[in-house]
This record gives C-alpha cells, structure tokens and sequence, in this order.
C-alpha cells in the first residue's frame, strides 16, 4: 500500500467514518496472491460494502466462503440483455467470457 493509499484511507476513516459506500466488480475472481486496492476502502469503513459477480460458480463460492460480511458475491454474468447465454471457459480461467475464444488471433501468440 502506497503512502498515498494509506493517508486517503486514514482521512476518510476519520472525516466520515459512516460512509456507507457499495462498489461492484464485475469479474471478482481472485489473482493468486494478490488482493484488489479497492478493498482496502470497504475494509477500512464499517458501512461499506461491495457486491461482486463472478460467473465461475465454484470460484464465486471461494469468494463467498473467504469473504467478511461486507463483501457478497453472485454467480453470474453481467450483460445488457436477459437470457441466458453460453460461457466459454479458457485454459487461462480469468480470460473466460460471454465471447468465444478468437482461435486465429491466439494462434498467433500460442504458434
């Protein structure tokens, strides 16, 4: 955390502790290792939350189980049309999308 990160959060904490702040992440699945900046902020203040979706079911009840009660997680997809819709799931898991995979243009990275 950046010296800049840890001021922002230390004056919000105490200029208005009982912000009640809900971000969304849209893809929540976790990097190994790592944890999203934005966090922090739902942490740091008491009545922030965050809701995240995150279509791979067995990745967004990971989410779920390790998560406080500030965070809530969905297995879903976003879109900006109902139904339903198939999901193509990569080798790479955090690549998987509503698109299909452009096998020519990979091919040209992956020989």
């Amino acid at each position: 955390m950046t010296i800049i990160t840890e001021n922002f959060l230390a004056f919000l904490k105490e200029t208005a502790p009982d912000l009640a702040l809900t971000t969304l992440e849209i893809g929540a699945r976790k990097i190994a290792g790592e944890t999203e900046p934005f966090h922090q902020l739902i942490n740091t203040l008491p009545n922030a939350k965050l809701v995240g979706f995150e279509p791979d079911e067995y990745a967004c009840k990971e989410l779920n189980q390790d998560s406080s009660d500030q965070f809530s997680y969905y297995p879903t997809a976003l879109s900006d049309k109902q139904g339903t819709a198939p999901f193509y799931e990569t080798v790479h898991p955090m690549c998987s999308s509503l698109y299909e995979p452009n096998a020519p243009f990979l091919k040209r990275y992956n020989g």
